[in-house]
């Protein structure tokens, strides 16, 4: 079976990567990452009407967290970011790893 390739506006993590949900403490937020060819890609969505700052937890081995919308990071303290969202909001991110890094 062949699949078209993801939009340009659709990481290809999501599209072909392996994912797992991410624990928030909050039901009213979902969040979860996947995993492709050495690359992470972090959706969080606030599903509730009011404002929210949540803790995400699993991201053990991380640096930060990167908007791929604003310019924006959010350093992880032992695999865990905090992050503050608005009624309905959704935030994507990538993960920046250790190590070298590409010019940016």
């Amino acid at each position: 079976m062949e699949t078209d390739p993801p939009s340009p506006r659709v990481p290809p993590e999501l599209c072909w990567g392996r994912w797992d949900l991410l624990d928030t403490g909050d039901a009213a937020v979902l969040a979860h990452h996947a995993d492709w060819d050495y690359s992470t890609v972090v959706e969080v969505h606030n599903l509730a009407a009011r404002r929210g700052t949540r803790r995400g937890h699993g991201l053990s081995g991380q640096v930060e967290l990167v908007d791929l919308f604003e310019d924006e990071q959010h350093p992880l303290e032992r695999g865990a970011a905090t992050l503050q969202l608005g009624p309905f909001e959704g935030r994507w991110y990538c993960l920046r790893r250790p190590g070298p890094r590409l010019p940016s």
